[in-house]
């Protein structure tokens, strides 16, 4: 037999199976295309032109490489689900007399053909559709440099097919393997044993709920965005397990428990119903817990990274309420104050260059040091006048000449601050902290604030403190701020600030004097770019992760309806010899379908309302301190999805309702 033979063969047998091998066929091309995107993007040099564009370009080689992961365990579970559903026909050429070589044969050919024309497929999607998933990417990142283009290269062809191609040896052996250790015998009755019947179900389902339950708690109790972090992935972990654990045996000894209940079970009504329920969750308890686990995994990623994309202003306000901040801090208050009027006027004369003016012009001074707990630990300290921190804070604090207000701090800290104020000031502890959104990356985190009447009251509080109050040592911790607001387009802003900052620098760079020296410069400006790049970034790999998780969803569920079909077929015969109409055999089939597929669907939503709470911690690491913006992209995302989901549904129980042909 020549090679002609086996490819005749294979290719009858993808016809003849069509059915079921084009969900694979279409799943090589939408990931392959999809990867094929992706590293385009990468090498893309005019990706790279952009502003941040490298960032965007580093954020999506680390996603790659967790996609390539994820596909490729998605493509070998599909291919072992499209196996499972071939077994009589590979056991029937054994019995005919074909060897297992020659079954192996046929097979690589399958294989060959359905990912060689999956893939070229996916290579030719991806360069027709790559140039308009550039465009998006760039009107989300609000940059287009001159002469950008989306141009396919030779490397991201070669990585493309290089993830491809070791899932094809991978299927191939894995198909060859199953072929070559089951005896024709076996291979017959493959297709009728399903799923293996859960064993220890009521240890497994006890565990389900323990880890469940751990999952939620984890996500429930996280307070605080560090404990949110570390709590996420065994939360994650917990989740999945319980998942697995309550669709493959919890559901199994929740239908038993009502099989036990005679007076319930022996209706005509509930016995169809769960007799036909207890049957389907054994066959198919594994593929539906995938099926919610992938799901939640679309709604969580979309959500997480729609939040943030959308979230990018109120991220900014609370990091930048001003459009400009800078600060500087030399040992000479002069040539301070000097450099700061230089770059006030400077900042004058660029605005009229750009047709706008100054607004909400704030400049303050302060003091940074440290205070001593009475371990011995250093705890930053802030010192401020009540008129610059109300300035500051949009506090109304008044105090008297011999008053001190402490504002956070430590058990330590106070007592340290007691100890070193109390013969000279009265001291009033407030645990409330005023937000500080106008000295962010200014002043540390943890800080203790200590607010004086005036700046004489100041100026003997540090006294007090060092035993020393003389102008060069207060002004060695003293820092000047500037802080103002320019009603300039996002493009003009960027142009600005560089030229400010330069100009910042210099006249920084004048003032310095000796080695206490320290600037910090902050633009709104630049931090949306930065932002766009980003969460522009992550709103596409976002993107990327769904169709992922969309498409074996989807090929799942396909592949569900299929086998659902073809067994129901002949129920539906069974049921009729027993006495049942076709109206009764129609609606009891129906209802068993319905639950068993949105069942994931009901299972995804609740997992999702569980991490509503880890969700928030999570984004406040990235400064989104807006609820309402979370909570309604998880709203949103989770109907998109349910609709998404009833539609796919939908649409392959038309292949069901085919097979069964009611």
């Amino acid at each position: 037999m020549g090679k002609a033979f086996y490819l005749r063969l294979a290719l009858s047998n993808l016809r003849r199976n069509r059915r079921m091998v084009m969900p694979y066929f279409f799943a090589t091309a939408v990931l392959s295309g999809m990867f094929f995107i992706i590293y385009n993007l990468i090498d893309s040099q005019s990706v790279a032109n952009v502003i941040y564009g490298p960032t965007l370009q580093g954020m999506l080689s680390i996603g790659i490489n967790v996609m390539t992961f994820f596909t490729v365990i998605y493509m070998l579970y599909i291919n072992s689900f499209l196996m499972s559903r071939r077994k009589t026909e590979f056991g029937l050429y054994g019995v005919l007399g074909l060897e297992k070589r020659h079954v192996g044969r046929i097979i690589f050919w399958e294989n060959l053909i359905l990912s060689g024309g999956g893939l070229l497929l996916g290579l030719v999607s991806g360069a027709v559709f790559g140039k308009l998933v550039f465009l998006i990417l760039m009107r989300a990142m609000h940059s287009f440099a001159p002469g950008s283009t989306f141009s396919p290269t030779l490397s991201a062809l070669l990585s493309t097919a290089g993830v491809f191609l070791v899932i094809f040896l991978l299927t191939c052996l894995y198909n060859i393997f199953k072929v070559r250790v089951a005896s024709p015998i076996d291979l017959l009755h493959g297709e009728a044993k399903g799923e293996k019947k859960p064993r220890f179900t009521v240890p497994i389902t006890i565990l389900g709920v323990l880890t469940l339950g751990g999952g939620y708690a984890l996500s429930l109790m996280s307070a605080i965005p560090t404990i949110a972090l570390l709590s996420f992935w065994p939360a994650v972990l917990l989740v999945i397990v319980g998942t697995l654990c309550l669709f493959t045996s919890g559901s199994v000894f929740i239908l038993n428990r009502l099989r036990k209940n005679k007076k319930f079970y022996y209706q005509p009504r509930n016995f169809v119903a769960v007799s036909g329920l207890l049957h389907r969750m054994k066959q198919n308890a594994a593929g539906l817990a995938n099926i919610c686990i992938l799901s939640t995994m679309v709604i969580i990623t979309m959500s997480g990274c729609c939040s943030l994309f959308f979230g990018q202003e109120a991220i900014l306000r609370d990091t930048d309420p001003y459009d400009i901040m800078l600060e500087l801090s030399t040992t000479d208050p002069e040539k301070r104050s000097a450099a700061i009027d230089e770059v006030v006027e400077t900042a004058h004369g660029l605005a009229e260059e750009y047709g706008a003016s100054l607004e909400d012009l704030t400049r303050l001074t302060w003091y940074d040091t440290y205070l001593w707990t009475t371990s011995g630990e250093e705890v930053s300290a802030a010192f401020f006048s009540a008129d610059q921190f109300n300035q500051l804070a949009g506090t109304q604090y008044l105090l008297v000449s011999d008053e001190l207000l402490l504002l956070g701090g430590s058990e330590g800290s106070l007592q340290y601050a007691q100890d070193s104020f109390g013969s000279a000031f009265t001291l009033e502890h407030l645990d409330s902290v005023p937000a500080l959104s106008l000295a962010d990356g200014l002043i540390k985190e943890d800080t203790v604030l200590i607010i004086a009447a005036d700046d004489q009251a100041l100026g003997h509080a540090l006294a007090v403190l060092f035993g020393d109050s003389s102008d060069e040592n207060l002004a060695r911790i003293m820092h000047e701020c500037l802080y103002f607001n320019i009603g300039l387009s996002q493009d003009d802003g960027v142009a600005f600030t560089a030229e400010l900052e330069e100009r910042f620098y210099d006249s920084a760079q004048s003032a310095r004097t000796g080695n206490s020296y320290s600037t910090n410069f902050r633009s709104i400006f630049t931090d949306r770019a930065s932002s766009l790049g980003t969460y522009g970034g992550l709103l596409v790999l976002g993107v990327f992760f769904t169709i992922l998780f969309l498409t074996n969803t989807v090929i799942i569920i396909y592949f569900k309806q299929v086998s659902e079909g073809m067994e129901d077929r002949e129920r539906f015969t069974i049921m009729q010899k027993v006495g049942m109409s076709d109206a009764e055999v129609r609606s009891t089939i129906n209802r068993q379908v319905l639950i068993v597929f949105f069942l994931p669907l009901v299972g995804a939503l609740l997992h999702t309302a569980a991490a509503v709470n880890i969700m928030v911690r999570l984004l406040e690491l990235f400064w989104l301190y807006d609820i309402g913006i979370t909570l309604t992209c998880m709203g949103v995302i989770s109907l998109c999805f349910a609709v998404v989901y009833i539609t796919v549904y939908r649409f392959t129980a038309k292949t069901y309702y085919k097979i069964v042909k009611w």
